[in-house]
């Protein structure tokens, strides 16, 4: 785990654990996550993604776990391959701390290293 400047630990995936954000038919990719917010990675589109409106929508891990998630885009940065990184801070509860510390555990038994 790495702390952040928030005081929350922050969860960094490798590319192939990365859990699902789905919003209506939309699977974005979540880059990390802390218990105030997340990255994301949206596939490819001409259009950027605001920063300002709100979001709702359910983070999918990969042991069946869905938690909702609702809060407010803070940023929104261009990256290679024409995706974008979209910053969400969650505007109610987040992602409880049973969860962020079951995902690093996990994420070191399967990478020990990482």
């Amino acid at each position: 785990m790495s702390p952040n400047t928030e005081r929350h630990y922050r969860v960094h995936y490798p590319r192939r654990e990365r859990p699902t954000r789905r919003v209506g038919f939309e699977a974005w990719e979540v880059i990390d996550l802390s218990e105030t917010g997340v990255l994301c990675r949206q596939p490819e589109g001409p259009v950027r993604p605001n920063v300002g409106p709100g979001v709702r929508g359910v983070i999918h891990f990969h042991r069946r776990i869905a938690i909702p998630i609702l809060g407010v885009v803070v940023r929104s940065e261009a990256h290679r391959g024409g995706s974008w990184h979209v910053g969400t801070r969650f505007s109610r509860a987040g992602i409880p701390f049973a969860a962020i510390f079951d995902e690093q555990r996990y994420l070191h038994s399967r990478y020990p290293c990482w």
